[in-house]
């Protein structure tokens, strides 16, 4: 993938616009993004309940009776809340972006917050997602616009904890709610 930029977040604004996803289409369309990027999506039961996400770009890696996508396959946990799937996906995505998955398969485990000492590339991947589900221009505007939080959430299609994680990434005056 050829994209000229210098951090993840420069990364997920040239990704959404290749994808001809604008900083105002909101939600971000994740179907469109992945499309354009040649990503097929499948929801699973993984048998370790502690995995939310997983990339696979060596297609011969891919469960026998799964179609592969063109240039990576993700899978998703079933039944997660709506929010939460949406930001894996975007994450997964951000690893393919990022060159993650040169070694054919990245394995994401939900632990919640970190405590600062995470994987660099998991904090990228979630610089990533932050950026392409709720871009930085937009979610400023709409922050100090005074909306409240619940409504923003639904906005961006995203939970409660990612919309807040990105005001205080973005420095942004949090809101009393």
């Amino acid at each position: 993938m050829a994209i000229e930029a210098v951090n993840s977040t420069e990364v997920a604004e040239s990704v959404r616009g290749a994808a001809g996803v604008g900083p105002r289409d909101l939600p971000v369309n994740l179907q469109r993004v992945t499309d354009h990027l040649g990503l097929k999506v499948y929801y699973n039961q993984f048998e370790d309940p502690r995995i939310s996400g997983m990339l696979i770009t060596d297609a011969a890696r891919v469960p026998m009776g799964v179609a592969p996508g063109a240039r990576g396959t993700v899978f998703l946990k079933a039944g997660e809340y709506t929010p939460r799937s949406r930001f894996t996906l975007a994450h997964e995505v951000g690893h393919f972006c990022l060159g993650h998955g040169n070694g054919g398969v990245v394995t994401d485990f939900f632990r919640g917050r970190t405590d600062g000492n995470a994987d660099p590339k998991e904090t990228e991947a979630n610089e990533f997602a932050a950026e392409l589900l709720m871009p930085r221009v937009m979610f400023t505007e709409l922050w100090t616009s005074g909306l409240p939080l619940e409504e923003l959430t639904v906005i961006f299609g995203v939970s409660l904890e990612a919309a807040i994680v990105r005001a205080r990434t973005l420095n942004l005056r949090e809101l009393a709610y």
